[in-house]
């Protein structure tokens, strides 16, 4: 049986909407963890998605953005993926290094036992 242009979309449309919906939910749930609507938290956060991942929105956002790109079938935004990716990780980085100043050994005990993304 040959695959065509509507056996793909219906495809990349099943992958894509739990894409999105992962997305959504992951960054409600960091939002959420953190608490200050301003989004700078009190101290440290290590608990709710903190725990299994350093930094949940970009996790989340990256979903997101792959969802949306394969619901509706852009295909520049694939293109441009991998420099997002590599911009953002430049942020993390950059992120990294103010938390560690900020909590030094705190920060670096939870940088160990936490991944950076998955």
């Amino acid at each position: 049986m040959p695959v065509n242009a509507t056996t793909n979309q219906r495809l990349a449309r099943a992958v894509g909407w739990p894409l999105i919906g992962i997305g959504l939910l992951i960054i409600g749930w960091a939002v959420r963890t953190v608490g200050d609507p301003n989004g700078q938290p009190a101290g440290l956060v290590i608990t709710g998605p903190y725990a299994y991942t350093r930094n949940p929105m970009y996790v989340g956002w990256s979903a997101l953005y792959l969802g949306i790109a394969l619901v509706l079938n852009i295909a520049w935004l694939f293109v441009v993926f991998p420099a997002v990716v590599a911009a953002c990780h430049r942020v993390v980085r950059r992120e990294e290094r103010s938390m560690e100043l900020e909590f030094s050994d705190e920060y670096r005990t939870y940088r160990r036992e936490v991944r950076r993304y998955l």
